[in-house]
């Protein structure tokens, strides 16, 4: 609660306890409520999604910068310069903008072209001197904005997905279920790495209905979870979803 309630305000903290409620009511104390431990973590971990706003709200954070003194045993008159390299995509700049203004932006090859043209080269950027700290604390201050924007609605419209298949599996196998929740710890970090664990996750959601099917769908969920997370390049995964057997009885 505190982790979404930082993320953003107690609203949306509230807004976890009701989904989660949900999940622990259909849950019980004779399995230790495994389901409900999972999803109360990872749920927690994608409401609070990184997007501009939260990146550099963290990054002008006092404890931080103090972080890095005591990392680089700085003396008290020494003085430490920190720079941030940003390389925004396009996708991130609309991340933060109103839902519907930035699936015109995403939609328009125009658009897309010229956003990518002026945010093409990474920029280093001071936070230790004024006018870099200014500026992160002024995307940091954003976060007002975060209920409208495109990020908010995407990563919202995600979860409930995701809560609807752990509801739809639990009564078909407890395990699976909760392997199904696990699978939110491939979404993480930001831009590239975000997208690409995305996809992982999307390409293993797609072959439920096969993995339903095997002998131990858990073990299999959670083989093809380790097999995603191997390297960069989802060669790993591609590998293991292509191995996935087919029951007696299905096509291929």
């Amino acid at each position: 609660v505190k982790k979404v309630v930082d993320h953003h305000d107690p609203k949306y903290g509230k807004l976890y306890l009701e989904r989660l409620e949900t999940v622990v009511a259909g849950d019980s104390e004779r399995v230790g409520y495994e389901l409900s431990n999972t999803v109360a973590k990872h749920l927690a971990l994608w409401m609070a999604y990184e997007d501009t706003v939260r990146v550099a709200d963290l990054k002008t954070r006092g404890t931080r910068f103090e972080r890095f003194r005591k990392d680089v045993r700085a003396e008290d008159k020494q003085i430490v310069q920190v720079s941030e390299y940003l390389h925004p995509r396009v996708e991130e700049i609309c991340d933060i903008l109103p839902a519907g203004l930035a699936a015109w932006l995403l939609g328009s090859n125009t658009a897309r072209k010229v956003l990518g043209g002026i945010f093409s080269k990474g920029r280093k950027i001071k936070t230790t001197s004024l006018g870099g700290y200014l500026l992160m604390y002024g995307l940091s201050s954003l976060k007002f904005m975060r209920r409208a924007s495109y990020k908010y609605k995407v990563e919202n419209e995600r979860i409930e997905t995701w809560l609807t298949l752990v509801e739809k599996y639990r009564p078909k196998d407890y395990n699976t279920a909760t392997e199904i929740a696990s699978l939110q710890r491939l979404i993480k970090g930001y831009g590239d790495t975000h997208a690409r664990g995305l996809k992982n996750y999307a390409s293993i959601v797609e072959k439920l209905p096969a993995i339903i099917e095997q002998s131990d769908p858990a073990a299999t969920l959670k083989s093809l979870q380790q097999a995603a997370l191997k390297d960069e390049h989802s060669a790993a995964l591609e590998a293991a979803l292509g191995d996935l057997s087919v029951p007696t009885g299905q096509a291929a």
